[in-house]
């Protein structure tokens, strides 16, 4: 995949957990770095749990929007 479908992959998968956790709408740059770092953290962690998600981008997607849901969780707890 080129570069820009990972830039608008990762948009599109931190707009979805937005979405999927009822969050207010953010702008673009906020759903990619989401999505950016969303598809870091849910690579790590499907590695750990050794769980291989469907590859190209459909994987891509479901591995930054579990990965964004955890960073959005952790950062939820951490505020509280």
């Amino acid at each position: 995949m080129s570069w820009i479908w990972y830039i608008l992959l990762g948009a599109f998968s931190g707009w979805l957990t937005q979405k999927l956790l009822k969050r207010e709408p953010k702008g673009f740059l906020t759903n990619f770095i989401l999505g950016a770092v969303g598809g870091f953290v849910g690579s790590w962690v499907f590695k750990l749990l050794k769980i291989s998600p469907s590859s190209g981008k459909l994987g891509f997607i479901i591995t930054a929007v579990v990965g964004a849901a955890i960073v959005v969780w952790v950062a939820d707890k951490l505020r509280d």
